[in-house]
């Protein structure tokens, strides 16, 4: 075999064993892991031996895995939100997302610290020289050794401490983060629950509709059979009662709807067995609100997004320090220590180099001051994203206080709209089996009386919501610990 051929020979073995990695295509071809084109769905590799499981839900929710012991008792909104608390995939999210930045915090001090290895070589060489008179001289030589060598920087301008305190800054900023995520797990669970009893009152509704609708169609069969009334009365009951059943099937179907949400909201399978209690706390009409500004203080006070948006302006802060520092004076240390052993065994007892370099950046290109102009372009960019936030937070603040204010007077109207339509239909009825009206005006205050009955259930949801919604906007939907 020939020297090239040799070498094709090495070449096509090294490109075979690559091959049989498996990394060979992903490195060539790495789109081969995304979807050919945008209309086709992306499909698991058939490579892939570990996909999730299809049932993974089933055995990761620790409430559905003990399902017979779940609580057949109804539960309250405060054991809901703690449900929803501990399941709640988002904020195990944003509880990694402060890990991490704390992590990448811990990683910015090390250069406080010693870089120290602990290194061992070892040697050996055969070597041929060939000599006049056709005589070889073979050369053997053998050295082995352990070493530890350290670097450590001693001075950098303050670089290292502007970097850390960027990280520092993002640490705090995931942990407001964190805080928010929980404010919004809480506002979409207790919102949720709201609607879902607002749904069940009007499944309520429904079925009290449908019952009078079912007394106006009786007491027409009667005046028909006594030739008091015409047929067309009964075929109008008769289609009333139709028309309710209809609306009871779907308060029914939008009460499911609602439920699944909920359960959702909890980090559970929709066909958990989860009862839900009536809400404890009962509307109070006249509850007296503060001034509009003492709400907007809160929020400047306890908002956890607003504090990680400032956290953000104080790293990116820091980070424009740590760019201007980059050109300063560096002191670094470097050294080693240990010992070589040759094939004898023999030794010099021990080595070691020391070395200190310091450096002062002059030029690289522009390198260090678009470093700036970048940072201070970060900057600019999270002091306006947190001046955009304050704007936001106010508009919050303001809608969400006029919607309560609203609310309020919303349940006062609706709660008498329901008796004066209840005693209207009730007076209806009675005419009507007088002979003193026709069907056509007790039709009327059915409708009437059926839509002060949605509309009350719907009132009551928005009180809530909107309360809800208040104290969200302020940040003190659930204050942290103190």
């Amino acid at each position: 075999m020939t020297k090239c051929s040799a070498f094709r020979f090495l070449l096509l073995s090294i490109f075979f064993l690559v091959s049989l990695t498996g990394c060979f295509r992903a490195a060539y071809d790495p789109f081969y892991i995304t979807p050919d084109c945008p209309t086709d769905a992306w499909n698991p590799c058939p490579d892939n031996n570990n996909p999730i499981p299809p049932y993974y839900l089933l055995w990761s929710c620790d409430a559905y895995i003990e399902k017979e012991c779940f609580p057949q008792e109804p539960l309250h909104l405060t054991q809901l939100v703690d449900l929803a608390i501990k399941n709640s995939n988002e904020l195990r999210e944003t509880w990694a997302d402060t890990r991490t930045a704390a992590a990448q915090y811990g990683q910015s001090l090390a250069p406080y610290f010693p870089e120290i290895t602990l290194e061992g070589y070892y040697e050996a060489i055969r070597e041929g020289s060939f000599f006049g008179g056709g005589a070889i001289f073979i050369d053997k030589f053998m050295e082995w050794g352990p070493y530890v060598s350290i670097s450590w920087l001693l001075f950098d301008s303050g670089t290292t401490a502007a970097q850390s305190e960027s990280y520092r800054q993002m640490v705090w900023s995931a942990n407001w983060s964190h805080n928010q995520e929980i404010q919004n797990v809480l506002q979409t669970t207790i919102t949720d629950y709201y609607t879902y009893i607002a749904s069940r009152e009007q499944v309520v509704a429904s079925e009290a509709n449908l019952a009078d609708a079912a007394t106006t169609l009786d007491m027409t069969i009667v005046k028909h059979e006594f030739g008091i009334s015409d047929y067309t009365d009964e075929l109008q009951a008769e289609t009333q009662v139709a028309k309710m059943e209809l609306e009871l099937l779907t308060s029914e179907q939008d009460m499911f709807d609602f439920k699944t949400a909920l359960i959702a909201d909890l980090g559970l399978p929709a066909n958990t067995p989860v009862q839900v209690a009536d809400p404890l706390e009962k509307i109070d009409l006249e509850k007296k609100l503060p001034p509009l500004d003492c709400f907007v203080s809160e929020a400047y006070i306890y908002r956890p997004d607003l504090f990680a948006s400032y956290a953000q302006v104080l790293s990116n802060l820091a980070n424009v320090e740590a760019a201007r520092r980059q050109q300063w004076v560096q002191l670094q240390m470097n050294g080693t220590y240990g010992d070589s052993f040759f094939q004898n065994g023999q030794s010099d007892k021990y080595n070691y180099s020391l070395l200190f370099e310091l450096s002062l950046p002059l030029f690289k290109g522009f390198d260090y001051l678009n470093q700036v102009r970048q940072a201070k372009a970060e900057l600019s960019k999270s002091q306006a994203q947190m001046r955009q936030l304050e704007i936001q937070i106010i508009q919050e603040v303001t809608t969400y206080y006029q919607n309560f204010v609203i609310a309020t007077e919303k349940v006062k109207v609706n709660r008498y709209y329901v008796e004066v339509a209840t005693a209207s239909f009730q007076a209806s009825l009675k005419k009507y089996q007088a002979g003193t009206i026709d069907y056509t005006t007790v039709v009327n205050t059915l409708t009437q009386l059926a839509d002060a009955r949605y509309s009350l259930a719907v009132s009551k949801k928005d009180w809530y919501t909107s309360l809800t919604d208040l104290a969200y906007s302020t940040g003190t939907l659930s204050k942290p610990c103190s």
